[in-house]
C-alpha cells in the first residue's frame, strides 16, 4: 500500500468512529411518564414508564438500550427487550418523540402510547 494513501485511510476510519458514536437521549425525555395524570400518584398503576438514559421501564416489560439514534425530535433506541414472566430477553427497538408541551409519544412492538410527564421538575 502506497504511503500517501495512509493518511486517507486513517481520515475515514477516524470519521467512520465518530459517525457511530452512540448518541445520549436528551434529558427532557427522563423521568416517569404515564397514560393519565391520576396513574401518576399509583405507585402500582400498570400506565406508568419510567424513561431513563439507558433503561425505559413498563409496568411488566423493559427495554435496555444499547443505542440511540435520533433525526430531529424523533428517537430511536435499540436494545434488549425484557418481558415479565418469560426468560432471556429479544432484540428491540423504541422510538421516542415529544408531541406537544408534556406529552410523549413510545412507538413499541406495534403499540402506540401517548403518554404525559408525571414528574414536573423537567
Amino acid at each position: 500500500m502506497p504511503i500517501r494513501m495512509v493518511p486517507g485511510i486513517v481520515a475515514g476510519c477516524l470519521l467512520f468512529m465518530a459517525s457511530a458514536q452512540a448518541a445520549a437521549l436528551p434529558p427532557r425525555f427522563l423521568g416517569l411518564w404515564a397514560h393519565e395524570k391520576a396513574a401518576c400518584n399509583e405507585p402500582n398503576s400498570d400506565g406508568r414508564v419510567t424513561v431513563g438514559p439507558s433503561q425505559i421501564d413498563f409496568h411488566a416489560s423493559g427495554y435496555s438500550i444499547r443505542t440511540w439514534s435520533h433525526r430531529n425530535d424523533k428517537w430511536e433506541g435499540r436494545g434488549r427487550v425484557h418481558e415479565e414472566g418469560e426468560e432471556g430477553s429479544r432484540a428491540g427497538r423504541i422510538t421516542l418523540q415529544p408531541i406537544s408541551d408534556g406529552r410523549l409519544l413510545i412507538i413499541a412492538g406495534g403499540e402506540r402510547l401517548e403518554l404525559v410527564r408525571c414528574d414536573a421538575s423537567r
